[in-house]
């Protein structure tokens, strides 16, 4: 029994291990950084889509340049530039940008729609950048979707769960800020206006007081009217009778 599976297994796996130990694929001799160039594909039969991966040539150990790898044990070797997704057909050119420095050397790997891959052979040094070459060596890719990928996701996730609390905490900062100064600023309002009505009173009281003053010192006392009376008004009814009296007298006498 488990002879026979044995069996199955290897003649579902055989078609995928005959393509790829009679994979090719080749890309110009020459390459410059940030140059447009392109890979050709031979006889991959009908699988797709394709992948390749630029690996450091320094990096990568012996036993992945003769034998065939897996495109998660390849991408361990931190690639240099992924291309995913490549669906043209064999003997067609595949159009890409190189987006490797120049100086660099490395080493292309294909790989299978089952992940299976090998290196093509295709050691190749970056010259320097042709004069009509743009930049080209910022957001490069280096990573093949869906592999390898579920730490650098967990890391954006948590970056963003960090990022989020942050900007809550700079809110609830922000805000417990505003409603302090805003409690401050009342404060120095009430205090302000309680003061500013602590004037005015006094302001007030001492005008009052000034105009009592003022009243009380242009009013005349009913003391002051019966000394004037007594001394204006007295003496003119005294000279009257002393007046009366003197003419009596010089009636008698005559």
């Amino acid at each position: 029994m488990l002879s026979q599976l044995a069996l199955l297994a290897l003649a579902a796996a055989s078609p995928a291990v005959a393509q790829l130990s009679v994979m090719r694929a080749t890309i110009p001799g020459a390459l410059h950084q940030c140059e447009n160039t392109n890979v050709v594909f031979f006889q991959t039969g009908s699988e797709r889509p394709l992948d390749l991966l630029f690996l450091p040539s320094s990096s990568v150990p012996d036993s992945l340049r003769t034998g065939t790898t897996t495109i998660e044990e390849a991408i361990t070797y931190n690639p240099l530039q992924a291309i995913d997704g490549i669906t043209t057909a064999d003997n067609a050119a595949y159009d890409f940008e190189l987006q490797i420095a120049e100086g660099t050397v490395f080493e292309v790997f294909g790989f299978l729609p089952d992940g299976s891959g090998k290196a093509l052979s295709l050691t190749r040094t970056v010259m320097t950048p042709l004069p009509t070459a743009t930049a080209c060596l910022t957001n490069v890719q280096t990573t093949i979707p869906g592999v390898g990928a579920a730490g650098a996701t967990t890391t954006a996730a948590a970056s963003s769960a960090e990022s989020t609390t942050r900007g809550s905490t700079r809110t609830r900062s922000s805000a417990s800020d505003a409603v302090a100064t805003s409690a401050k600023s009342s404060s120095a309002a009430s205090s302000s206006s309680a003061t500013s009505s602590a004037t005015s009173a006094s302001s007030t009281s001492g005008s009052n007081t000034d105009s009592a003053a003022a009243s009380a010192s242009t009013t005349p006392s009913s003391a002051g009217i019966l000394n004037k009376a007594i001394s204006g008004d007295g003496m003119y009814v005294w000279a009257t009778l002393l007046g009366g009296l003197g003419a009596a007298a010089e009636f008698l006498l005559f």
